[in-house]
């Protein structure tokens, strides 16, 4: 073989060498999340909480964790920063996380876990009047979120016609369901409500456009609003209202 020729061999060799050098280093050092060892724990120390991990390249190939770690409790959750409430509403006890952006925690859990049904926030991306709590969650198929879609059940107005709020100094707020109806634009629709009378309004459509039987309801200048909105498996937007005078 003439010297030329494996001159050519040894650097078709060394851009390949090359070439997989940098997609390791891709995956490695970019995506840090995939950079763990086969029987990696995270751990809270705070909270005291461990979850393993699965083996590298079922962690790579599903992306997120389906098991979810177990939650503190009430009283701890809510010293979190990151927390804005806590809420009870049917078959749904958790808290209510607060802070980065309206997309983090779609795909987060209260430890900060890459966790595939995310976690119940505040969305962040509606500035609405002070009267107006607008809370988001991802109800995918198998989420702990799901049984908030479930309103052509039996018994479930019964179940979910009370939510329950514990605020950050541990006092109890109830609320009561006054519609469950559907929105193609919800972020749009209460983006800009910002008035007291403007929300009033709004709520009195949301009234009239539900689809279950809350039975009545009697809105005040002083009335309190939250909105639980879900989002189908057809990109619907389901909304859960309640109030409290």
């Amino acid at each position: 073989m003439k010297k030329e020729e494996k001159l050519v061999i040894l650097s078709f060799i060394l851009i390949i060498l090359v070439a997989v050098s940098v997609f390791v280093w891709r995956i490695v050092v970019q995506n840090p999340d995939t950079n763990v060892e086969n029987t990696e724990t995270l751990t809270s120390e705070e909270q005291g909480q461990q979850v393993t991990l699965r083996s590298v390249d079922d962690f790579i190939l599903n992306k997120f964790i389906l098991e979810r770690v177990q939650l503190p409790d009430e009283k701890t959750a809510l010293a979190n920063e990151n927390t804005a409430m806590w809420i009870k509403v049917g078959d749904v006890n958790e808290p209510v996380m607060t802070g980065y952006d309206e997309t983090y925690w779609f795909t987060h859990d209260y430890y900060g876990n890459s966790y595939y049904y995310g976690s119940i926030f505040e969305n962040s991306a509606i500035e609405s009047s002070k009267d107006l709590i607008f809370l988001h969650c991802n109800t995918k198929e198998n989420s702990p979120y799901k049984c908030l879609l479930n309103y052509s059940e039996d018994n479930w107005y019964l179940k979910y016609k009370k939510l329950k709020v514990i605020d950050k100094e541990l006092k109890t707020q109830k609320y009561k369901l006054f519609s469950v109806t559907y929105l193609e634009d919800s972020i749009g629709k209460f983006k800009n409500v910002k008035s007291h009378k403007k929300v009033l309004e709004e709520m009195k459509q949301l009234r009239k456009a539900s689809i279950v039987e809350c039975g009545k309801s009697k809105f005040s200048k002083k009335s309190k609003f939250i909105i639980i909105n879900t989002l189908t498996m057809e990109d619907k937007h389901l909304l859960l209202c309640f109030y409290k005078k």
